[in-house]
Order: structure tokens, then C-alpha cells, then sequence
């Protein structure tokens, strides 16, 4: 019946549950057991932006989008702030003024309250006044932390804290107020025309670029997965003197870095004591008695690693597939306990109930000979409710980090013009015409006004997910409501104290190796919108070999530019230092050196005539491999790659998206 205004009255039990078939989503239906002439099961209903949900239903939703991003919104937080952790080289002095712990704790709920609100703002599509544009896309599309970001941000925190002597505190606000101003790159982008866009970063250039990411990330990755990025640079190496280098100046003020030999001290415990018992080393107890710890890189970290692997594993395969890997899952989750504890599991195994079975799972993989991996003191400290600016940095300004940044953006501003068609055809959108230009230009919006915001918030920079499209392939829900909701729990989860301490937590081995998965994911990426968007005609096999030579070049060898390739000289001067800094920042970082190689040979490199068709009549000639790519970008995949929770919807995602 209709109301005023011609919108339709609800009953109750409508507003809560909606019309969305519970019978469909509950009830299992059986391969061997369909009637005669089924030959399949028909897909759930396919719920339209604009279609109404119910309270209940997109609650559900939007915390499945929710679960899908989580995974990739804390991870640049929580590897940025590693860097406050530790003392200066032969100082008890501390890199952060505050706790470190805390400050990890605060920069963790930080980004999910940004991204809860700029989600809500991205899904909303406000019109601007008296302009054909939008702010936000006015679909299903979420925002997150940007991965991108992080090797610009772990490279300038470096430079700044370990050569120039600053606080993280004050080294972070530097991060910030540059990032606040680098951001309106993507408000540059969204003026000129997507055809415009598309030429300059066509897929060869995005897809190297992405792949550079996730190499550089893995390493990070790896450290964490035995046992701590510090525990790997500082863990129980033999006292002597080292080739280093420490800050010095010229006569006339000019800082510079002197090459030197330090001594270096035997290795240290390391781990972080608020969160863990079992540190990372051996020394000597109260008795002077050895007392044992947990190594670096020993098997049960290693085993604690490989948890979320098989979980995934385990989330991907079917009912009965599942149980076969659960054995596979308590193995390694026994691997923290001696032999004897593995035996026992195992012997007990096949005679105690599933559920008892389990709990010696969960026992064997939360302590390490009687000590537990996690202590509950972070959560019992944090308060119930916190928000933003609870604790502030100094913002200012780094200028070396001006054209990494804007690379950055750049590069997030492609990736949101591919993201937002995806979702566009995800929710069976038009993707062609003025509604799906005003769209894209709303989403770019969006991405530059949030990275503003979220630096001003305290915040990495953010933009446009990607892993969320899986979810409404997999769901056929594209419904606006469920973009509420999930915005709606991200700034929860922000605002409950005891839910950030919760994730910091999590220890850096079960870190390690969930991130080191979603890094390579990343690559994945990268290749898929190579091979997608872009035959490899002997034009662009010449890009990709160039910037993949010189990238994967400077990661293996990153001294091949911060040693003497410009060299500080005692008569530069603050002007020349601050734009070799940032040359210097850009070659010695992989994926902007690959970034600036693949668009400049783009531009230059005329089409391959081979791409093209032939002219003798007989058709396409038989070296043609496919026509030059002209920037599709609707299959490019974010550079967070879905987390544990649906990591199955990406390798469904083409496939049901058209149903």
C-alpha cells in the first residue's frame, strides 16, 4: 500500500527482516538428493542498490563487507607503528616518546572510524549542489587503508627517526601534513576525462606498479612471520664492530650520513612483553642459570604462521574436504608444544569428542612450555570507548616525500577508476555514459577529500576497496543498505577500545603469516591486470622487462642508490638537499622507480603495428596478437587482497558476477 509521498508503508516484521528468502540461505540443498529434471540451484535474488534490505538483513551484510576488509585495514597501521618499538643503537633511549603500545593500539582504531565514516560518505553519493557531480560513488563501494602508502611511509619514518634523530611522534606528523597535502592529486584526476586517464595508465603501467607493492611488502611479511620485524634486524648476533653509518654535519650545517664502524653489542631478547611471555632469544635467568626462549624464526612460530593459511584452506574446501584439513590445522597448532604434548593430542584425538579434541587444539597453540603467546594485559588496560584525537601528532612537512606521494596517489586514483567499475558491474550497473562518469568522478572525490581527512584524523591515507565486489557476487546483494551497515560497523569496532587492543594483540607470527599471504596476493594482482588488460605484444613485454629489471634491481640491492650515486657534498645547499632527497627517495624505493620508468616508456614507445589489423585483405596478420589494450580496468583487483574471512569471493568473482 502506498503512503504519502508515494513511498510504500513496511510492517514491522518487514522493516526488521525484509523480503529476503531465509528458506533459500538456511536451508542446505543436497547434490544427490534434487529432483528429477533440476540440473542446478538457482541463484538467491539480486537485491539492487536502491532495494530495501531490512534492519536485520542488512546488518548481517554489511558485517560480512565488513569482515572482508578488516583484515586489510589493520595491517598498514599495525606495520607503521612497529617502527615505534625499540631504542636507539647503544641508548636505552626510546624512538617513541609515548608507549608504543598504546600508540599501535590508538593508530589500529583510527583508521577503522575514518574508514567507517568515509565508507558511509563513498556509499551515500551526495549530489553537489547546482553541479552535474558527486561525492562518493552511490554504490555498494567501501573505503580502506591504503597499502600502497606503506614503503613511502616505512621509508620516510626510517630517515627521520633513525638519521635525523626524531621522535615517531613528531616523525609520524611530518607523514601526515605531507600526506594531507599530496592528496589532492585525486581531486586533479577526477578533471579530466576518464578516456584521458586510461591512456596514461593503461593496465602494463598499474599492473607493474602493483606488483612492485606486494615483492616490497613480503619482506616485511616474512620478518613478522618469525616472530617481529625488530626480532629479525636485532636477534642474537655476535658482539663486534659493523659497517654503519651515523648522522654528521658539515661546517656550514648540512647534515649527511658518515660511513663509520660501530660496535655492536650481542643480540637481545625482543618481542613485546605487554602481549607475549615467551620472548624471542636466551639469556640468563635470576639464578644465573640459562633460561630458554623461543628463537627467532623457530618451528612454532613458524607453525603458528602457517595457521591462517590452512584456515584458509580449510574455509575454501567443502564439508567434507574440511574435515580431512582440520588434522593438518591441529598439527600445526600443536607445533608449540615439545613432542611429548603432540603425541598426546594425538593419541587422544581419535577417542575424545570433537569439541574436547579442539580445545587441546586451542591449548597446544596459545602456549610455549606452560607460557602463553597472548596475555589479555593490553585488553584489560584499554578503555571501553576511544575516538579520534585521543592522541595527536605535531603535523608538518617533509618535502624529499612530495613525489613519492603524488606517485602514490596517482596510482590509488587508477586503482579507484577499476575498482568502482568492478562494483558498477558487480551490482549490474551501466558502466558506459554520464551516470557512470558522474560515479567515477564521485569516487575520486571521495579519495582525495578522505585522504585529507584521514591525515588531519590521524589516519593513513585511504581509498577505494576492491575485495568487497566478491562479497556481492557471492551474496547478490548490491543494496546501498548494506554499505550503511558496514560503515556502521567499522566505526564500532573503532570506538570500542577493547576491540583495537584485541587486534594488537595478535601475535607477529600469526601477522606474518596472514599478511605475507595477502602480499602476494597483491602480485597476483598485478599479473592479472597485465594478462587482462594488456596482450604482451613485443611493445609492452619492453615496459614490463624495463621496470620489472630496474624495480626488482633496487629491492635486492637498495644501496645501489643511497650510496654514492649523488653524493652529499659539504657546499649543498637546503634547496639542492631537499630535491636529491627526493630523487634519491624515489630510485631507492622499488615500485615508484618502476612507476616513473613504465609511464615515461608508455608515453613514448609508439603502438607495436603488429596489435593492429592488416591491411591485405586477408584479415588480422598472423603475428597479431590482440588488439592494443585501451585501459579496460573493470577486473583490477585492489591491493589488499581478501582476507581470510571470504578469500574464496575473488575466485568467484567473474564468474557470478554475470549471473
Amino acid at each position: 500500500m502506498d503512503g504519502e509521498g508515494g513511498q510504500q508503508r513496511r510492517g514491522i516484521k518487514e522493516f526488521l527482516l525484509g523480503s529476503y528468502d531465509f528458506k533459500y540461505l538456511c536451508m542446505p540443498v543436497f547434490p544427490y538428493f534434487r529432483g528429477p529434471g533440476r540440473r542446478g540451484v538457482p541463484p538467491p535474488r539480486f537485491f539492487s542498490v536502491n532495494e530495501f534490505l531490512g534492519l536485520f538483513v542488512a546488518l548481517v551484510m554489511g558485517l560480512q563487507h565488513a569482515l572482508a576488509m578488516v583484515g586489510g585495514l589493520i595491517t598498514p597501521p599495525l606495520l607503521i607503528s612497529n617502527l615505534a618499538f625499540g631504542n636507539r643503537p647503544n641508548t636505552k633511549t626510546p624512538y617513541a616518546e609515548g608507549s608504543p603500545a598504546e600508540l599501535q593500539r590508538y593508530l589500529v582504531q583510527a583508521s577503522l572510524i575514518v574508514c567507517g565514516i568515509m565508507t558511509f560518505f563513498q556509499v551515500a553519493g551526495f549530489k553537489i549542489w547546482r553541479t552535474p557531480f558527486m561525492f562518493g560513488s552511490g554504490c555498494l563501494s567501501c573505503m580502506g587503508v591504503s597499502f600502497t602508502t606503506v614503503p613511502i611511509a616505512t621509508a620516510v619514518l626510517t630517515v627521520l627517526i633513525k638519521e635525523q634523530g626524531m621522535t615517531f611522534e613528531a616523525a609520524y606528523g611530518k607523514f601526515l601534513g605531507t600526506c594531507a597535502l599530496c592528496a589532492i592529486i585525486p581531486l586533479i584526476v577526477a578533471a579530466f576525462p576518464i578516456k584521458v586517464i586510461r591512456k596514461v595508465f593503461p593496465p602494463i603501467v598499474c599492473g607493474v606498479v602493483i606488483m612492485m607493492i606486494g615483492l616490497h611488502l613480503i619482506g616485511a611479511g616474512f620478518k613478522n612471520w618469525g616472530g617481529g620485524a625488530f626480532c629479525a634486524d636485532n636477534y642474537l648476533h655476535p658482539p663486534g664492530t659493523r659497517a654503519c653509518f651515523l648522522p654528521a654535519s658539515y661546517p656550514n650545517g648540512t647534515s649527511y650520513l658518515m660511513p663509520s664502524q660501530c660496535w655492536v653489542g650481542p643480540g637481545i631478547k625482543c618481542g613485546d612483553a605487554t602481549k607475549t611471555e615467551p620472548l624471542l632469544g636466551t639469556g640468563a635467568g635470576a639464578s644465573g642459570a640459562a633460561e630458554s626462549e623461543v628463537a627467532w624464526a623457530a618451528a612454532c612460530l613458524e607453525g603458528l604462521a602457517a595457521v591462517p593459511r590452512f584456515e584458509m584452506t580449510y574455509g575454501l574446501c567443502g564439508k567434507g574436504a574440511k574435515e580431512s584439513v582440520r588434522a593438518v590445522v591441529g598439527a600445526l597448532e600443536a607445533a608449540g608444544r615439545d613432542a611429548a604434548g603432540l603425541k598426546k593430542l594425538y593419541k587422544l584425538r581419535g577417542s575424545l569428542p570433537a569439541p574436547r579434541a579442539l580445545e587441546l587444539e586451542l591449548g597446544a597453540s596459545i602456549k610455549f612450555k606452560g607460557k602463553k603467546y597472548v596475555t589479555t594485559s593490553k585488553i584489560d588496560t584499554a578503555p571501553g570507548i576511544t575516538f579520534l584525537w585521543t592522541t595527536t601528532f605535531p603535523l608538518g612537512f617533509y618535502a624529499p616525500a612530495i613525489i613519492p606521494l603524488c606517485i602514490v596517489f596517482i596510482i590509488t586514483s587508477i586503482e579507484t577508476v577499476g575498482d568502482t567499475t568492478a562494483t558498477l558491474e558487480a551490482s549490474r550497473m551501466i558502466t558506459e555514459g554520464p551516470d557512470f562518469t558522474s560515479r567515477i568522478k564521485g569516487a575520486l572525490l571521495n579519495d582525495g577529500i578522505s585522504g585529507i581527512f584521514s591525515a588531519l584524523a590521524t589516519s593513513l591515507p585511504l581509498t577505494t576497496f576492491a575485495q568487497n565486489n566478491g562479497v556481492i557476487s557471492l551474496t547478490n546483494v548490491a543494496s546501498r543498505q548494506a554499505g550503511f551497515a558496514a560503515a556502521f560497523w567499522l566505526f564500532l569496532l573503532g570506538i570500542l577500545g577493547k576491540v583495537g587492543a584485541w587486534i594488537t594483540t595478535i601475535p607477529e607470527a600469526i601477522l606474518g603469516g596472514m599478511t605475507t599471504f595477502l602480499f602476494a596476493n597483491v602480485i597476483a594482482s598485478g599479473i592479472k591486470i597485465i594478462i587482462n588488460g594488456d596482450p604482451l605484444t613485443r611493445r609492452s613485454r619492453f615496459i614490463l622487462a624495463c621496470s620489472l629489471a630496474l624495480g626488482v634491481g633496487v629491492e635486492l640491492v637498495p644501496t645501489w642508490a643511497t650510496n654514492t650515486l649523488w653524493p652529499i657534498t659539504p657546499g649543498m645547499n637546503s634547496g639542492t638537499r631537499g630535491v636529491r632527497d627526493a630523487i634519491i627517495l624515489v630510485l631507492s624505493t622499488s615500485f615508484t622507480f618502476s612507476a616513473v620508468v613504465a609511464i615515461i616508456l608508455n608515453l613514448i614507445i609508439p603502438a607495436d603495428s603488429t596489435t593492429l589489423p592488416a591491411n591485405d585483405g586477408s584479415g588480422k596478420d598472423d603475428s597479431d596478437v590482440g588488439k592494443e589494450g585501451d585501459g579496460e580496468f573493470a577486473n583490477v583487483a585492489h591491493d589488499v587482497a581478501v582476507p581470510t574471512v571470504v578469500s574464496v569471493s575473488k575466485n568467484v568473482e567473474d564468474k557470478t558476477s554475470r549471473v
